[in-house]
């Protein structure tokens, strides 16, 4: 059935690693399965592809890669597959964003969208993938609610109940806004954030108390994971996928006393050394391996397994 030499080596290769990793069983229920990913990889060389990480991510969505399980597995360890949640995330962005161009295209509104995407396109700085969406969603979700046919007939009072409705788009509004007005002369805004007094400190330091005595008792391993990762978004006032994508070069061992995040080396307070000490990997593991491992060695922990863990023992 495979035609290619690359495929057949493959298909052979997986199969050997199965047997000597005691996975023959689990590779011989799915066998069929993992055989149609390798003969589509197989037509994929017969046009000329060569293997690597730009054929499997050309020819299988984010979906398809988790599914293919043990395969994949074994791509990542051959070095084919380099492919991490982040990267997973990014493509799972593009093609929302790709999506959400497509469904425009019938709304009589559609041509402005196009325009916009395109003007983002044309900036001097390169947007990520990330920003594009949520700017996207915004002005699809405004142009939505506002049920107007063109972009042009969109009013002060459009851009102020939608906001009222759904005051989380403020923000990513505004660069359609801005279009808006460099193309059509509109003068609309978001309007002004009510001034808040600064919050009390006294809600994060109960939040880490809470977690320092989650930690401090008997825990599975995973919950472990998931609340450390949890204290030190808390205690660094950071992004939790940022501390969730931190690897085990990030940390400097065996004190525990610093971590790296976004590039710079940031003090821990003594309290929590021994509780990040425990995340240290056996001797010989690869730096660039996880701090949070997730259940598939290439993937991190995720969010809403933290999540889970925090309502589990901290019940909020």
């Amino acid at each position: 059935m495979l035609e290619t030499p690359q495929a057949k080596q493959l298909h052979a290769e997986f199969t050997h690693w199965g047997n000597n990793t005691h996975r023959a069983s689990k590779v011989a229920t799915n066998a069929s399965r993992y055989l149609e990913f390798i003969m589509r990889i197989d037509n994929a060389l017969q046009r000329g592809q060569q293997l690597g990480q730009e054929l499997l991510m050309q020819e299988f969505s984010t979906e398809e890669l988790r599914r293919m399980g043990l395969l994949a597995q074994f791509l990542a360890e051959q070095g084919t597959l380099q492919l991490d949640s982040t990267a997973r995330r990014q493509r799972s962005d593009l093609n929302l964003i790709q999506n959400k161009l497509q469904s425009s295209v019938g709304q009589s509104w559609g041509n402005a969208l196009q325009g916009f995407n395109a003007a983002m396109d044309a900036q001097p700085k390169e947007l990520n993938v990330r920003s594009r969406k949520a700017y996207l969603h915004a002005a699809i979700s405004l142009l939505g609610d506002a049920n107007v046919r063109r972009a042009e007939q969109l009013t002060q009072a459009c851009v102020d109940g939608f906001i009222r409705k759904k005051p989380g788009l403020r923000a990513s509004l505004g660069p359609f806004l801005t279009y808006l007005a460099q193309q059509h002369g509109l003068v609309l805004k978001t309007p002004r954030k009510k001034a808040i007094s600064p919050p009390s400190l006294l809600p994060q330091a109960r939040a880490v108390r809470a977690l320092m005595d989650a930690l401090a008792g008997g825990i599975s391993e995973a919950a472990r994971l998931a609340l450390t990762a949890a204290l030190l978004a808390k205690l660094l006032n950071a992004d939790l996928e940022k501390i969730l994508q931190l690897r085990h070069m990030d940390v400097i061992w065996p004190t525990g006393d610093c971590i790296r995040l976004d590039g710079q080396w940031l003090q821990l307070p003594e309290a929590v050394w021994p509780i990040v000490r425990a995340l240290e990997a056996p001797p010989g593991t690869n730096g660039n391996s996880w701090a949070f491992p997730g259940r598939s060695f290439t993937d991190c922990l995720s969010t809403a397994a933290v999540n889970y863990h925090r309502r589990k023992h901290l019940m909020v």
